[in-house]
């Protein structure tokens, strides 16, 4: 398998996601799918969840398990809450940008050195500390969320590149590093 293919198989997972949820609110009826609120890790809503075709079960589930879906903090599409928020639809499409540029134009073999891996691994934290921030100051700025999440993501995803790379040249290799 070519070392860039792993990243490829993730990018595709995460694109797939991310069009689940674009399609999920324009597959509702308009204004039906409003008012969500939870919290990750918890499926907060299955009795909403149970009365809809699969496709939207599947993606409102999702969302309700990895995202806390406040409706102040989500797009709406249709007249209908996206099953995930402002911030995860902007992370998880940079991280899938960043992957397919990663497979396309970076050089696996050579990883990254310790510059860039500091430069990512500072970008990637701008997210949890903007987060931070937001609370602390209890802002709620939209805008903000999908300008910082944009270079977490798609630093996030060249550092999951260089583990993928350096797993990768390691199992081809018979182990040696």
């Amino acid at each position: 398998m070519k070392a860039y293919a792993p990243l490829l198989i993730i990018a595709a997972v995460l694109a797939a996601f991310i069009v689940l949820d674009i399609a999920a609110p324009l597959l509702r009826p308009f204004g039906s799918v409003l008012g969500l609120d939870g919290s990750p890790g918890i499926i907060d809503h299955p009795e909403i969840w149970s009365g809809m075709d699969s496709v939207s079960k599947t993606a409102y589930w999702l969302g309700d398990f990895f995202c806390h879906q406040d409706e102040s903090r989500t797009f709406i599409l249709n007249g209908n809450e996206m099953p995930i928020c402002i911030r995860d639809v902007a992370l998880i499409t940079s991280v899938t940008f960043g992957l397919i540029l990663a497979a396309k134009f970076w050089d696996l073999s050579s990883g990254m050195d310790r510059r860039m891996t500091l430069v990512c691994v500072l970008l990637v934290l701008i997210t949890p500390i903007e987060w931070a921030l937001e609370g602390a100051l209890n802002l709620d700025v939209p805008a903000l969320r999908i300008i910082v999440s944009i270079p977490t993501g798609i630093a996030g995803a060249f550092i999951v590149s260089t583990v993928i790379n350096s797993s990768t040249l390691s199992i081809s290799d018979g182990g040696r590093v």
